[in-house]
């Protein structure tokens, strides 16, 4: 294995790292002698030496030994502590040494009493603070892109985790990603047991909730200048579709059906000026219709 002064390497599933960075499938690492990389800070090895990280770490390395590689879960537990010096209270969450930066976002360090936000190339990374540790609870849920919540379910909050759990087929709604769901059998309408039905085939109230849920974002109130921002871009498209489509094609027709050159000046938008010889000559007409018989 991977192990050296600094602790055995593992894995973001707690798997152990051998010489040549190949992650074995027998060996779980948790606690204080595990370094495993973090998704928040650039996939760095960490080795946490706290007894929250221990607890936390070893549920996800429990999890993963009994589970099949599809169920496994990523490590993503984000580093807190907490100690109490002279009298002062201090908590953190985050890694504050990755920070390239750092303001005091809250209270006053002449009071001693104090939130500073430490930050990476525009975002934060951790918080420390100081007698001001209620504010940490917002902070710690920043900083962990998935939570599992006290009954079974998960929050995902970051966006790189966001998408990548939408492009996952694992937790599609769509019965064409779980065959073994089917049986190998056509899937019948209302769906296979243990999923949700697609949006397309929800009914209302519940289409209308998610239909609100997924379009607010795109529009007022929450982005009030999207529509007018995009006119200049919808004038511009829709001026190249008149000329290179909308136009065209009936004139192109219109000419073919009278046996007219197609022009492709606009100069045609007025007709031919000479009307051309007729294609199917009319019927001359009998002597007897000539002569005032029915017409």
């Amino acid at each position: 294995m991977a192990a050296g002064a600094l602790g055995v390497a593992c894995d973001a599933g707690c798997r152990a790292v051998d010489v040549n960075g190949v992650a074995t499938d027998d060996v779980f690492v948790a606690g204080d002698v595990s370094r495993f990389p973090h998704r928040l800070y650039d996939y760095q090895f960490l080795a946490l030496e706290h007894w929250g990280n221990a607890t936390a770490q070893a549920q996800v390395a429990a999890h993963n030994m009994v589970s099949l590689q599809t169920e496994r879960w990523p490590y993503l537990h984000s580093p807190a502590f907490w100690s109490a010096q002279f009298g002062t209270n201090i908590k953190s969450v985050g890694v504050s040494t990755f920070a390239d930066q750092v303001v005091i976002a809250q209270g006053s360090v002449a009071e001693l009493r104090f939130v500073a936000d430490y930050g990476y190339q525009g975002r934060i990374t951790a918080a420390v603070a100081f007698n001001h540790g209620r504010w940490l609870e917002f902070y710690q849920r920043r900083r962990t892109p998935v939570a599992r919540q006290a009954d079974g379910s998960y929050v995902v909050g970051t966006y790189d985790e966001i998408v990548a759990l939408l492009h996952d087929p694992r937790v599609s709604s769509d019965p064409r990603s779980h065959p073994e769901l089917a049986g190998g059998l056509p899937v019948p309408e209302e769906g296979l047991p243990g999923l949700p039905l697609p949006f397309i085939q929800l009914e209302p109230p519940d289409h209308d909730r998610v239909r609100e849920l997924a379009t607010r974002s795109f529009g007022p109130p929450c982005t009030r200048d999207r529509i007018d921002g995009m006119r200049p871009w919808l004038a511009e498209v829709a001026t190249g579709l008149i000329g290179d489509f909308a136009y065209p094609l009936p004139v192109t027709a219109i000419c073919r059906l009278q046996g007219v050159p197609v022009r492709t000046s606009r100069a045609s938008a007025t007709g031919p000026t000479r009307l051309p010889r007729p294609l199917i000559r009319p019927r001359a007409r009998s002597p007897s219709a000539s002569a005032g018989g029915p017409r």
